[in-house]
């Protein structure tokens, strides 16, 4: 038997213009879990077409269950989120090393259109309307440094902060200028 569980938002959108939630989602086979994840619901983006369609990873095949194909956000409203939620001036120090490493894994990952990038991030800061669009991503505070290390070790990324910050910033600078159109 297969259970999906999921419990109350532990935390707001993260920008969304209307609100939105996180909820935390544990899929369990036998009493035994095999996926957690979060399932982010915003209301009020503005949404990029062509959604993408992902396959799901087949870690139930055994059991005779296939794998169904579920439509998402493009990568670059992805990367046009994490951006938005990086930058997001907050009124105590972030803490949000996550997005970081999020935005070192989209980038590098060879998937994005460098086009639509620069639309999607200017649409998303335009929709949510929380903070000015920034000309220069700004360097990542000390404070991360520990939640980033073991972040990375998580995902098997040998990048340490600093080097993870320069990449990012190296991918975006040549369409930062973009933005501002």
């Amino acid at each position: 038997m297969v259970c999906v569980r999921h419990s109350l938002s532990r935390e707001g959108s993260g920008g969304a213009p209307y609100g939105g939630a996180r909820y935390p989602v544990e899929a369990r086979m036998d009493a035994r879990v095999f996926a957690r994840f979060h399932l982010d619901v915003g209301i009020g983006d503005a949404v990029m077409k062509p959604l993408e369609t992902v396959e799901g990873r087949g870690w139930l095949q055994f059991a005779g269950i296939t794998t169904r194909p579920f439509r998402t956000i493009p990568q670059e409203q992805q990367v046009a989120e994490k951006l938005h939620a990086y930058t997001l001036p907050r009124r105590t120090p972030s803490s949000r090393a996550k997005d970081l490493i999020d935005l070192l894994l989209l980038t590098q990952s060879g998937k994005l259109e460098q086009n639509r990038i620069g639309e999607a991030v200017r649409v998303t800061f335009e929709r949510r309307r929380t903070h000015a669009l920034p000309s220069v991503i700004p360097a990542p505070p000390a404070g991360w440094r520990k939640q980033f290390r073991e972040l990375a070790t998580e995902c098997r990324i040998a990048e340490d902060m600093q080097e993870a910050f320069a990449k990012v910033e190296a991918f975006f600078r040549p369409i930062a200028s973009d933005w501002q159109k």
